[in-house]
C-alpha cells in the first residue's frame, strides 16, 4: 500500500504561497485566498484515499482513532502558536488585544469560523484585524472532518462484501455533498453579497472543496502502481507532467488575479475552479509518481517546506500583525519578510523541539512507571529529559504570559469605543440642535445595481489592504452631526462660537458634508467652524451611497451652495464613476469639494489610493471643484491616527489636521465660479 505520493508536497507549498500572498499583498493578488481551497481539496483527497485503501485491504476504519489523529495534528501547533503570539501583542497598541479572550476561546474550540460570522468579522470587514481570524480554516477542517469521518464509518460498517462498491458509494456521497455545499454557498452569497462571511467561512458552504477532493480520493485511493514502460516513455510523460503542472499553477494564479472577496465570480466559479485545478494537479502528480523511479525521493528542501507549511500558516498572520505595527519595521515588504522568516523558525522549533518535548513515548512511559513504582532514578542523567524539562518550563512561562494578556485585554478597542461615542454625539446634536434636524430619505440599503462586487469593506484590513471600519449597530439619522470624542457636549448649543474670523460665502450659503466614519469623528469640530453646516456621516458609506443621498437632498430642494464629499475609503469598484456622476448631476449654482481618502496601510493598487489620485485631477477638468487633499496632509504624520491608520475620532491632533484641510479647500472653493 502506497503511504505517500511523491510531489504532492508541491500542492501544499502552492496553497501556502497563495495564502501568504493574499495576506501580505492583497492589492496584487486579491483572490489568493483560494490557497485555502487548495488545502481543503488536498486534505479531502488524502483523508479519503487512505481510508479507502484500508477498507480495500480489510484493515477497517476507526472513527475515534481518526479523530484523535486529526486533533493531535491540529491542536498542539495551534496551542503553541497562541501562547507564543499573545505575549508578542504587548509590543503593539492595546486595541489589537480587544476581545482576545473570545478569539482565543473560539480558536481553541475550533469554532472561529462561526465566531467571525456572528461577530461580523472577516479579513475584509474589521475595524482592526483579529489576531486569530486565520484559524477559521482549522475550525472548518475539523468540523468537516468529523462529519466526513462519521460517514466513512457508516460506509465501512455496511454489510457489503465488495470493496469496489464501497469506494463507488463513497465517491458518489462525496460528490453529492460537494454539490449541496456549492449550491448552498450560492444561496448564502445571494443573501448578503456585500458581506459574504457566511458563504466564505461557513461549514455548510465552504466545505465543498474538501468533498471534491474526497470524491477523487474515493475513486482513486492512495495506491499507485509503478509503470513498467521504457525509459523514453517515462521521460516523455515526466516532461508532459512538468509542463502540465506549470500550466495548472499558472491557472491558479490567474484565478487569484481575477476574483476578490465580494465578487460574484468568486462564489460562482472562482473557488470551484481552484478546487478542480487542484484535483487535476493531484492526478497529474500521481501520474508522475507512477512513471518515476521506484526509490526516487522528493528533494529535501521540498519535503521540509511542505512539512513546515502548516506551522507557517498558523504563525504568519499574528506575526504579520505584530511586525506591521512596529515602528522599527520599514514598510510592508519588510514586515512580510520578517513574518515569513519568523513563522518558518517557529514552525521548525515546534516540529523538532517543542512537540517531541511534549510527547512521552511508550518506552518513556514504561520507564516512568518503573521509576514511580520503585522510586529508583536512572544511574546516568538523561539529557533528553533535561531538554524536555526546558520545553515544559518554557511552555509554562508562555502560558502564564498569555493568561496575563487575556486577563488585561480591553473588552472593546479605543477605535470602536470612539465610533460608538461619535454616534451618540450624533444623536445628542440632533436633540439639542437649535433648529430641528431636516428629514431626508433614509440611506439606501440595496447594493449598487451597477456594482455587483461592491463591498462595505475597507481598502485595507490593517495590516492587509482590504478592511472596512466597523459600524456600531445603530445607524444614525442622515442629518445628524458627528463629533469627536475629545469634544464635550456643550451646555448650550444655542450660542455657537465660530473659530474662523470674517464671513465667508459658505458661512451664509451653507455647507453639506457627506462622508463615512472618518468624517464622523470630525463632525462637531466642523460645526464649530460653520454653524450652518449639515454633516451627514455614516459608517461604511460608499461613494454610490453618497451620490444617492446628495440626489435625494437635491430633489427635496435642500442642497446648499457648497457640498463637501468625504468618501472613497470603503471599497467600491465604481467609486470613480460615482464621483463623475456627482459632478455631472449636481444642478447649476453649486460648488463641490472632494476630500481625498486615506488608508495608511493601502498600497498603490488599492481602490482608495486610486480614487484619491483621480480626485486630484478634478480641478483641471471642472472649475467649480476644489480638493481637500487629506491623504497628502495626513500621510507624513499618520502616527496621530488610530491604530488602523484610518480613523480620527477621539484624536484632537488628527481632527485639527482634518478640519484645517477641509476649511482651506472651502476657502479655495469660495473663490471659484459656481457650476
Amino acid at each position: 500500500m502506497t503511504d505517500k505520493i511523491r510531489w504532492l508536497s508541491i500542492i501544499r507549498i502552492i496553497g501556502m504561497c497563495l495564502v501568504l500572498a493574499y495576506h501580505f499583498f492583497t492589492d496584487y493578488l486579491p483572490g489568493a485566498f483560494i490557497g485555502v481551497d487548495v488545502f481543503l481539496t488536498l486534505s479531502g483527497f488524502l483523508i479519503t484515499a487512505k481510508v479507502v485503501d484500508k477498507i480495500y485491504y480489510g484493515d477497517g476504519f476507526s472513527f475515534f482513532g481518526s479523530v484523535k489523529r486529526r486533533f493531535l495534528r491540529l491542536f498542539p501547533p495551534l496551542f503553541w502558536m497562541i501562547i507564543c503570539a499573545l505575549p508578542l501583542t504587548l509590543l503593539i497598541p492595546a486595541d489589537f488585544r480587544a476581545g482576545i479572550p473570545k478569539q482565543t476561546a473560539a480558536a481553541l474550540s475550533f469554532v472561529t469560523n462561526y465566531y467571525e460570522i456572528f461577530s461580523g468579522g472577516s479579513y475584509e470587514a474589521a475595524l482592526l484585524p483579529h489576531l486569530f481570524i486565520h484559524t477559521w480554516y482549522l475550525a472548518l477542517e475539523m468540523q468537516v472532518f468529523i462529519i466526513w469521518a462519521l460517514l466513512l464509518l457508516l460506509i465501512a460498517c455496511l454489510p457489503i462484501g465488495s470493496a469496489g462498491l464501497k469506494k463507488l458509494m463513497l465517491g458518489l456521497m462525496a460528490a453529492a455533498a460537494a454539490l449541496i455545499a456549492y449550491m448552498h454557498m450560492q444561496d448564502l452569497y445571494a443573501v448578503a453579497p456585500t458581506n459574504p462571511a457566511a458563504a466564505y467561512m461557513g461549514l455548510s458552504s465552504r466545505a465543498f472543496p474538501f468533498f471534491i477532493g474526497a470524491a477523487c480520493g474515493a475513486l482513486t485511493g492512495m495506491d499507485v502502481y509503478l509503470s513498467v514502460g521504457g525509459r523514453l516513455k517515462k521521460i516523455i510523460i515526466r516532461l508532459l507532467g512538468i509542463v502540465g503542472a506549470i500550466v495548472l499553477i499558472a491557472a491558479l494564479v490567474c484565478v487569484a488575479l481575477q476574483i476578490n472577496y465580494t465578487a460574484p465570480a468568486t462564489y460562482r466559479y472562482g473557488i470551484l475552479a481552484s478546487s478542480l485545478i487542484t484535483v487535476v494537479l493531484i492526478l497529474l502528480f500521481r501520474l508522475l509518481h507512477a512513471h518515476g523511479d521506484e526509490y526516487q525521493e522528493e528533494p529535501g528542501l521540498l519535503s521540509f517546506m511542505a512539512e513546515m507549511s502548516f506551522g507557517i500558516y498558523l504563525f504568519h498572520w499574528p506575526l504579520y500583525i505584530v511586525f506591521s505595527n512596529l515602528d522599527m519595521i520599514p514598510g510592508n515588504i519588510a514586515a512580510a519578510g520578517a513574518a515569513f522568516m519568523a513563522s518558518l523558525l517557529m514552525a521548525a522549533v515546534f516540529t523538532y523541539w517543542i512537540w517531541p518535548g511534549w510527547q512521552i513515548s511508550d518506552e518513556k512511559k514504561a520507564e516512568l512507571s518503573i521509576v514511580l513504582s520503585t522510586g529508583l532514578p536512572k544511574e546516568k542523567p538523561d539529557h533528553s529529559r533535561l531538554a524536555r524539562a526546558l520545553v515544559l518550563v518554557l511552555s509554562l512561562v508562555l502560558v502564564l504570559f498569555s493568561a496575563f494578556v487575556i486577563w488585561r485585554a480591553p473588552r472593546m478597542s479605543t477605535l470602536k469605543t470612539n465610533l460608538y461615542i461619535a454616534y451618540l454625539l450624533h444623536d445628542a446634536d440632533a436633540i439639542y440642535d437649535k433648529a430641528p434636524a431636516k428629514e431626508a430619505a433614509p440611506q439606501a440599503e440595496d447594493d449598487d445595481p451597477e456594482a455587483p462586487a461592491a463591498t462595505p469593506a475597507q481598502d485595507d484590513n490593517p495590516p492587509t489592504s482590504n478592511t472596512q471600519p466597523d459600524s456600531p449597530p445603530a445607524t444614525p439619522s442622515p442629518d445628524m452631526t458627528a463629533a469627536p470624542l475629545a469634544t464635550p457636549i456643550p451646555d448650550s448649543v444655542d450660542d455657537p462660537t465660530p473659530l474662523v474670523p470674517g464671513i465667508a460665502p459658505y458661512m451664509e450659503e451653507g455647507v453639506l458634508f457627506v462622508g463615512d466614519s472618518v468624517l464622523l469623528g470630525a463632525g462637531r469640530a466642523l460645526r464649530e467652524q460653520i454653524d450652518s453646516a449639515v454633516v451627514s456621516s455614516e459608517g461604511s458609506r460608499q461613494m454610490w451611497q453618497g451620490y444617492e443621498y446628495i440626489m435625494e437632498v437635491q430633489a427635496a430642494g435642500e442642497l446648499p451652495a457648497f457640498v463637501v464629499i468625504a468618501l472613497g475609503t470603503n471599497v467600491n469598484e465604481n467609486s470613480v464613476k460615482y464621483v463623475d456622476r456627482i459632478i455631472e448631476e449636481v444642478e447649476p449654482g453649486h460648488r463641490l469639494v472632494f476630500v481625498t481618502p486615506y488608508n495608511g496601510n493601502a498600497g498603490e493598487q488599492a481602490t482608495s489610493t486610486q480614487t484619491a489620485a483621480y480626485i486630484r485631477t478634478l480641478p483641471d477638468e471642472h472649475d467649480f471643484v476644489a480638493v481637500a487633499d487629506w491623504a497628502q496632509a495626513i500621510g507624513p504624520q499618520d502616527e496621530i491616527l488610530g491604530a488602523d491608520k484610518i480613523h480620527i475620532g477621539g484624536n484632537g491632533a488628527a481632527i485639527d489636521v482634518y478640519v484645517d484641510c477641509i476649511m482651506e479647500a472651502l476657502d479655495e472653493a469660495a473663490g471659484l465660479p459656481v457650476k
